[in-house]
């Protein structure tokens, strides 16, 4: 029986080969973005859920801080007898640091400082070496398996050494394998306790310096809003006994599954984000595209009900029940799915190297195993060609047949009324998707043009060794000498990536802010407006550490409302001194636009500095950077200089949102495209089946104008009606979107009246291209059989 159900489907749709090759490239085309946006969003829930503990593991967050001091690893320890471990992380003090390999210089990306106990607390996997020993001293490191090739071409360079900064050496003393899908990028670790010969042994001990994730694994049975309590009663007592002062820091137990994706602004660090609202737009899309192609399909098979009505009476009256004509169309559904479900595969094999590549993922589709692609394939098949296939085989099977043999086609209204419903439900989604595009573009092209309030045009960067610091005056003074170079200056941090943290009490209050150490010449070459004060004066050497200019938003931290010219030369404590106001600047823009403007104290500490930044005059620009290299090269030969241009690196801060925007296109066009495919086949077939009325019109005279207007108004209507759906809802799912930018521009009507004009002139064009076709025959060709 199912052979014959078989044949007689294959017939069928071979009967019908153009309208059956669109069902097959439609859900082709459809299914493959469902698989894209499958994987996509797989991947990104696999963040921090690969190890063992995963669901016990919280990171410890006071505030708007997911970082905190080194000595709170302590005090959470004594806190609570729930607490099985605690780790510490640091993951900005090593960031690309230099280290000398033999007689060469190599840089590390994402050195990270952790405790010994990392590898057991995140189940970190030793491919060479011992997890007891790997990081029981300060002069170890740790490498990844990729990082371990890329320095010294094996997988096993245990004993080899690496020289950090050309200060301390470290001995390799494992090898581990790579780590993905974690929410800190790592390449190399190092002892936590290498801080203590930057920063003494007492820095472990000590309350501030809040620049260190610091993560507890709770035992299985225990409560975390209970033990958020303790560590929050242990926190605050300590503070009170060591500081008198009241701590007001909300304490939370953030579990580690939920960093990627957190929503809130918190000051945590070098921090691996997702995107939340990105994944459930993904989510919708995927809905959309699947909707749209099923529809495609729907309306194609019950438009064609009168040329199937005969076939079905027919095989009515010879014997045939509803059941068995139920099972032959959802047969034929499944054949037309199956055949788009192969099309799909093959287009996700293809085309996954350029989606990983623009989703900046790294899919791999041998990680799953044969028996899971054949039952997702045949799942799939079956699945969607049984809801492909549902109502189409309801309908078609229904037909009376001495009523259909007398050519009495009862159910033509209430087809077409579902039909045109399906079709205004794509025209909206559509118009959603593209002007959701639109505004994605706009943002993006907002952040990147925003006056900053400083100055970021010709200002090349880069990072310094310690052999250039320790000549710097030299340094800084042969480059001087190019009549291309206005201005060079140290700073701990470029605009963007500006990091570093300070906390002082006042009036029994913890106030945390940024703190930029900085040489003179920088605060002048930013450009930004000084409102009061000064800037800190190369000539008084007073002037530094323990002189700042601070920005407004540090004036509103500390409660300082008076005259500006009243607050100069103020002091407030400053570890175990006092730090002095000389200057009040406007608030200016030093991170990313994702990000409000923060607190900020610029402070002149050239002995915290490592970042080199030189002003140039526009001019010559190819001759002065060659200077810079050649300068270089004569003080550090041993390694190429990496330069930036600041305003190159400010555009790179929103490639997040840039890749949104990209992938949302790449979705959006396809989404629209199979659409379009749904719109050719059945505005072919509702004019082919118009012909004669068509062509007697002509006979009689019509403009051929007037005919197309005809022929277009239903299409136009129901764009309408879409707009009415789509308006709304694109109007609610941007706003959402749109409401996580602290800077954001205003929406308005213009890109939603584009998407609906874009959308009207590809339906009108895709209409009056078979209408073309159709009055351009001679009208004898359909009038003279009546």
């Amino acid at each position: 029986m199912l052979k014959n159900y078989f044949i007689i489907g294959l017939r069928s749709i071979l009967n019908q080969r153009f309208y059956s090759i669109l069902n097959v490239v439609g859900l082709g085309v459809g299914l493959a973005l469902v698989i894209f946006i499958g994987l996509y969003l797989h991947d990104q829930h696999r963040f921090d859920r690969w190890y063992s503990d995963h669901e016990r593991i919280y990171r410890v967050e006071y505030g708007e801080w997911g970082i905190i001091g080194p000595a709170f690893k302590r005090l959470i320890e004594e806190s609570s007898a729930d607490i099985e471990q605690t780790l510490r992380l640091n993951t900005s003090v090593f960031h690309n640091s230099a280290l000398r390999k033999g007689d060469e210089m190599v840089r590390i990306r994402n050195i990270v400082a952790a405790d010994p106990e990392v590898f057991d607390f995140f189940d970190l996997t030793i491919i060479h070496g011992e997890a007891a020993t790997a990081l029981d001293d300060i002069g170890k490191v740790v490498l990844t398996r990729s990082e371990a090739l890329r320095l010294f071409n094996t997988e096993n360079p245990i004993g080899e050494v690496l020289s950090l900064n050309d200060q301390h050496n470290l001995v390799v003393s494992a090898v581990i394998d790579d780590i993905s899908h974690f929410h800190v990028r790592v390449d190399a670790l190092v002892s936590f306790f290498i801080f203590g010969i930057y920063y003494g042994t007492d820095y472990f001990e000590r309350p501030g310096n809040w620049n260190h994730p610091t993560y507890v694994k709770l035992h299985p049975e225990a409560d975390p809003s209970h033990v958020r309590g303790q560590v929050e009663e242990r926190t605050n007592n300590y503070i009170f006994e060591t500081a008198g002062i009241k701590f007001d820091r909300e304490t939370r137990l953030r579990p580690v599954s939920q960093i990627y994706y957190a929503t809130d602004s918190l000051v945590e660090g070098r921090v691996v984000r997702g995107n939340k609202t990105l994944s459930i737009a993904f989510m919708i899309i995927a809905a959309f595209v699947l909707f749209i192609a099923v529809v495609n399909f729907i309306n194609l098979s019950t438009a064609h009900s009168t040329s199937r009505a005969r076939e079905m009476g027919i095989r009515k009256l010879l014997g045939s029940t509803r059941k068995s004509l139920l099972m032959q169309f959802l047969l034929e559904s499944i054949i037309i799915t199956a055949a788009g479900m192969l099309i799909a595969v093959a287009l996700v094999e293809i085309f996954l190297p350029s989606f990983n590549n623009l989703a900046g993922v790294n899919i791999n589709l041998r990680e799953w195993s044969i028996s899971w692609h054949l039952l997702i394939f045949i799942s799939a098949a079956v699945i969607v060609g049984t809801v492909n296939g549902m109502y189409p085989a309801f309908y078609l099977s229904g037909f009376e047949p001495a009523r259909v043999l007398k050519g009495e086609l009862t159910k033509g209204r209430s087809a077409a009324f579902f039909r045109k419903g399906l079709m205004a439900f794509q025209f909206a989604t559509a118009i959603t998707l593209i002007s959701g595009t639109v505004i994605v573009y706009k943002q993006i092209h907002y952040m990147k043009t925003k006056d900053l309030n400083f100055n970021t045009e010709n200002i090349v960067f880069f990072r310094a060794n310690e052999p250039v610091l320790q000549r710097w005056d030299e340094f800084r003074n042969v480059l001087k000498s190019s009549p291309g170079i206005q201005q060079v200056a140290l700073t701990n941090a470029m605009p963007g990536s500006v990091g570093w943290q300070e906390s002082v009490y006042l009036e029994g209050q913890l106030r945390q802010f940024y703190y930029w150490p900085a040489t003179p010449e920088f605060f002048t070459m930013l450009g930004a407006e000084l409102l009061a004060g000064r800037w800190p004066d190369r000539a008084l050497a007073t002037d530094q550490h323990y002189n700042m200019v601070v920005n407004r938003q540090w004036l509103q931290l500390m409660d300082l409302d008076q005259d500006y010219e009243d607050i100069i030369n103020q002091s407030i404590p400053w570890g175990n001194g006092k730090i002095t106001i000389i200057g009040i600047v406007n608030d200016f823009h030093f991170r990313s636009l994702r990000s409000a403007i923060a607190p900020m104290a610029l402070v002149w500490y050239e002995e915290r500095c490592q970042m080199v930044s030189i002003k140039l005059y526009p001019h010559n620009t190819t001759q002065t950077l060659d200077h810079i290299n050649n300068t270089w090269l004569e003080f550090y030969p041993d390694e190429p200089l990496s330069w930036q241009f600041l305003d190159e690196s400010l555009m790179a801060l929103y490639s997040r949102e840039e890749q949104t925007g990209t992938i949302l296109t790449f979705f959006s066009f396809f989404a629209i495209f199979i659409a379009c495919l749904g719109l050719f086949g059945l505005s072919s077939f509702l004019i082919e089946k118009r012909s004669k009325e068509i062509a007697l019109r002509k006979v009689l005279g019509s403009p051929m104008l007037r005919i197309h207007m005809l022929l277009q108004r239903e299409f136009v209507l129901l764009i309408v009606i879409a707009s009415f759906i789509a308006i709304p809802a694109g109007w609610y799912f941007m706003s959402s979107w749109l409401d996580g930018f602290p800077y954001r521009i205003q929406m308005g009507a213009g890109p939603f009246l584009l998407a609906v004009f874009l959308t009207l002139f590809i339906a009108m064009a895709t209409v009056s291209w078979h209408a073309f076709r159709v009055s351009g025959k001679n009208p004898s060709d359909f009038l003279r059989t009546e």
